[in-house]
């Protein structure tokens, strides 16, 4: 039962998060005056209140977390969110097989996808399945410790997420952690944009493929993906930023904080990678 609890102590925050995630396309489409989708706010509704129950219920209970609630939690909210990323494929006409598979494809960064034609989707659903790739590259478990500190005693979950965390430097402080990771993340997919929309992107072009590009997923807007624009310098730059993103996050963590690049240069894994 503890366990259980635990569970809906990460999740209820966890479903907010991804919720507002999830409305975030089909807001923007409707401000550029494109399409927008009820269901998606239907999912954001229902998390909200989701979670607030959740938030009313537990927020006076404290919890110590073990390496085996570590990858329970870690499996359940990957599980949970998936079949939730799935819900804006299914509403909009994909069958429940494809959805689920789209979105699962996207969140683990697969590449991977069961839509023949991608340009008989709306705008507001190619923003979202470019983002589902963009969160499952940063880990949403990471973006959740991140900004929400509801979720204490996190550690054991970030272990259970991400490789390369078995530092006992990164354990004193997992919120500042976790937030490092995320605004490099932020950092890398701005520049990435930028650089695309330099060599000839649209800006929603670039933005749309810097999030399958830093995220190493391989999604696109286009069924040619990058090969559409048929532009060297665009290959280029995939090319670069992918081998940033391709390098284990720790290594960029420790170099960022300690102001040098011998973490890269001593560590076997990133010569060998290279």
């Amino acid at each position: 039962m503890n366990t259980s609890l635990k569970l809906l102590r990460f999740l209820g925050p966890t479903l907010l998060f991804f919720a507002t995630f999830v409305v975030f396309p089909p807001l923007v489409m409707s401000y550029l005056n494109a399409e927008l989708d009820s269901g998606m706010l239907i999912i954001w509704f229902l998390a909200a209140v989701y979670a607030g129950i959740i938030a009313l219920t537990l927020r006076r209970k404290k919890f110590s977390y073990t390496p085996k609630d570590g990858f329970i939690i870690t499996f359940v909210a990957w599980v949970f969110v998936s079949l939730i990323a799935s819900f804006p494929f299914f509403s909009y006409g994909l069958s429940f097989s494809d959805s689920v598979f789209e979105a699962v494809s996207g969140l683990t960064t697969t590449g991977s996808t069961s839509i023949t034609n991608l340009s008989e989707l709306p705008d507001y659903l190619l923003l979202y399945r470019q983002l589902l790739q963009w969160a499952g590259g940063v880990g949403l478990v990471i973006v959740v410790l991140a900004i929400i500190p509801a979720v204490s005693g996190g550690m054991k979950v970030l272990q259970a997420e991400t490789a390369g965390f078995a530092d006992k430097s990164f354990s004193p402080r997992l919120r500042e952690t976790a937030r490092s990771l995320l605004k490099f993340y932020l950092l890398i997919t701005f520049l990435c944009a930028f650089a695309y929309w330099l060599a000839g992107m649209s800006v929603f072009e670039a933005t749309t493929h810097s999030f399958s590009t830093v995220s190493i997923g391989g999604f696109s807007i286009y069924n040619e993906n990058i090969g559409y624009f048929n532009n060297f310098q665009i290959e280029l730059i995939a090319v670069v930023f992918m081998l940033i993103s391709a390098t284990n996050f720790g290594l960029h963590f420790l170099a960022l904080t300690k102001k040098s690049i011998k973490y890269h240069l001593n560590n076997d894994e990133f010569k060998f990678f290279l």
